[in-house]
């Protein structure tokens, strides 16, 4: 930064400081400097400025460094909580970005001074580290750098293995005269208090006849100060070594404790599914409506919402893909913590192929408005000027292309008409000044998912004809299809035989209906009017529909795609990849566990008998298959929650984060990845 935006940095950080007064904040006094990456990866990697030398902080300055060389991540400020407190910002940075991370900074401050779990850190850590540091240097000089460095390795190994709740709660160990009597201060020290050692132990094993003494009397969690009281061959600068790491590591305990209160969650991608009180939203989708204003509710498991209040979006973040056996996949920053069982939390990276993480099923948890139907967006069809910018040429190059009059740019003038969908004059154009008016519902409602079901599962739209087509061996189908399309729009359509077949199982009844109007509604609802198979998706508005709508889509969409086996249960085949995933999401939340095989998502057992139950197939010989293989067994085991992960991959994404009102991380479901 040049000398003139440092002073002016100055100032944003002074007006940053009244601003967080007036929002109510007390932040420490804040010292800001200005370093190079060098610095801020060195001061990041040590964790403290002036801590101590070991190998383990040169492999994550490195570790680091070559993230941030190669654009991988960027470390933006690096705060210290002290009093007053220190930030670091990076000098590389230019001004706005800089005033920005002054300002956040004030946020971590105030947490700092104020969150209970800081309560009982040392305010002059800096001071402190830089004493340990002389003393490590010390013993390096006194018993030799290796010797050391070997039992730094010991003691860094199990660094986390401390009580830091004795801060909180205080010591209930032995007495301090009894404490120092089992810390010997010379080789000969011992020695005075064996007679009244034995004498003890004699008298416990007399009060418990046959059983040795048990030592320690109680577990204990601080591992760390049970080897200082008690470990009998260590040696004085060992146990100062021990008791350097403990007081270290009982400093930056609590800002792991609380960093998803301090930064918010660093959560899942975009494409990744949540469930909230309206219905199952893409991260990106949610956090669109978060900018709008809008308030939104998540599940936090067992039934409960808690409300979102903040948000945030990481670029380019490091990611972690984990599929299960099952087919699950989810997607997150490897930072991102899962919940593998009861007040444990794992982080993404630190998950291992073979690993069991649990599954949120059975919440059960619906919007309970209908979904709005909005004013149908027009649709624009592609014109000479979108051929032209996509190929690089100019208009009249183009009109000479198409004309034969010129072979410039064919190659890419022609692909560029079959990406946009361009067509030379009308044809399949919408003209809406010779059009009715659409006849169509105000909601999505059953009638209307039900509907979509078949358009997903055996639909087929051919946008330059304006036509929506319905294929089916089933007249039942053929002739419910029809009735919808009625019942909706107020359009006859009529089941007609067609001989014609490629897969020689003699025919299909096709049901055919013509309107510019349908397109422009079904393009309003996000649907892709020009997916094939392997693009198709689950429409948003049946994610975000009640319990009923979306079992109507599902129910039809399985009378299309899926088949039931009276030695199988049910079977939903489709090839596209997101319809699979979205659909093994959606049935989690009716408490049905899916397994993937290839393009098929199999339901047996007990979810076989939940799917009969909640949603079923309309088509009776499918219902009766399902009946059959339900009545085979008596009864079924209990579905296994839990599932094995069986793959890793890593990644780089955009990572979405929200916090909710408990500003506490939830159980995630395995979602879209």
């Amino acid at each position: 930064m040049a000398d003139s935006e440092i002073e002016r940095l100055r100032d944003a950080i002074d007006c940053a400081w009244e601003e967080a007064l007036k929002f109510g904040l007390d932040p420490f006094p804040t010292h800001f400097e200005l370093v190079p990456a060098t610095i801020m990866y060195e001061f990041a990697s040590y964790g403290l400025p002036g801590r101590f030398s070991h190998w383990t902080h040169g492999k994550a300055y490195y570790r680091q460094k070559m993230q941030y060389d190669f654009g991988l991540s960027k470390i933006y400020e690096m705060v210290v909580n002290t009093n007053p407190s220190y930030a670091f910002l990076m000098d590389m940075n230019n001004l706005l970005q800089n005033t920005f991370v002054a300002a956040h900074v004030f946020g971590h401050t105030d947490f700092f001074k104020n969150n209970a779990y800081f309560q009982s850190t040392s305010r002059r850590m800096i001071d402190k580290v830089s004493i340990h540091a002389e003393r490590v240097a010390k013993y390096e000089f006194d018993h030799g750098k290796a010797e050391v460095e070997r039992f730094l390795d010991a003691a860094l190994s199990i660094q986390e293995h401390i009580d830091y709740n004795l801060l909180l709660h205080g010591d209930e160990s032995p007495k301090k005269e009894e404490q120092k009597s089992t810390r010997p201060t010379t080789e000969y020290d011992d020695l005075w208090g064996l007679d009244r050692k034995a004498k003890e132990a004699e008298e416990e094993r007399d009060r418990r006849p046959g059983r040795p003494p048990k030592f320690p009397e109680k577990p204990e969690k601080d591992i760390l100060l049970f080897l200082m009281r008690y470990a009998p061959h260590l040696q004085p600068w060992q146990r100062d070594i021990i008791e350097i790491v403990r007081t270290e590591m009982l400093y930056f305990i609590p800002q792991a404790q609380t960093k998803v209160m301090n930064e918010g969650w660093a959560c899942l991608t975009g494409e990744s599914l949540v469930l909230t009180e309206r219905g199952l939203l893409r991260y990106d989708t949610l956090h669109e409506l978060l900018a709008q204003g809008e308030g939104v509710t998540v599940g936090s498991g067992n039934g409960a919402r808690d409300s979102i209040t903040d948000r945030h979006v990481r670029r380019n973040a490091s990611t972690i893909r984990l599929r299960t056996r099952r087919g699950l996949v989810l997607e997150g920053a490897d930072e991102h913590k899962l919940n593998t069982g009861p007040d444990q939390w794992v982080a993404l990276k630190d998950i291992k192929v073979g690993q069991s993480i649990p599954l949120s099923v059975g919440d059960n948890l619906w919007p309970e408005q209908l979904v709005p139907i909005a004013s149908p967006v027009s649709i624009v069809a592609p014109t000479v000027v979108d051929v032209a910018q996509a190929a690089g040429v100019g208009v009249h190059t183009v009109y000479r292309s198409m004309s034969g009059k010129t072979t410039f740019a064919a190659d890419r003038i022609a692909s560029a008409i079959q990406n946009t969908g361009y067509q030379f004059g009308n044809k399949g154009k919408p003209l809406y000044g010779q059009r009715l008016p659409l006849v169509t519902p105000t909601h999505v409602t059953a009638s209307f998912a039900e509907f979509l079901g078949y358009l997903i599962g055996d639909g087929n739209i051919h946008v330059s004809k304006n036509a929506i087509g319905y294929t089916t061996g089933d007249r039942e189908l053929a002739d419910r299809y029809a009735q919808l399309v009625l019942e909706l729009f107020a359009i006859e359509a009529v089941p007609t035989w067609d001989d014609r077949t490629l897969n020689g199982k003699g025919g299909r009844w096709r049901v055919v209906f013509y309107s510019a109007n349908v397109l422009d509604l079904l393009q309003s609802l996000g649907i892709d009017l020009r997916a094939k198979a392997r693009q198709k998706r689950i429409p948003s508005v049946i994610l975000r529909s009640p319990k009923a709508v979306v079992s109507a889509f599902l129910r039809a969409y399985s009378d299309c795609d899926g088949c039931a086996s009276t030695k199988e249960g049910v079977i939903l085949s489709t090839f596209s990849e997101d319809i699979a995933q979205t659909l093994q999401v959606l049935l989690l939340n009716y408490g049905i566990l899916t397994r993937r095989y290839g393009p098929n998502v199999r339901i047996k057992s007990m979810s076989a008998r939940v799917f009969a139950d909640e949603i079923k197939f309309g088509l009776a010989r499918k219902r009766e298959n399902l009946d059959q293989y339900l009545s085979r067994y008596q009864w079924f085991l209990k579905d296994d929650p839990t599932n094995e992960v069986v793959s890793i991959a890593h990644g780089v994404a955009d990572v979405y984060d929200i916090t909710d009102r408990f500003q506490d991380v939830r159980g995630y479901r395995a979602t879209l990845g």
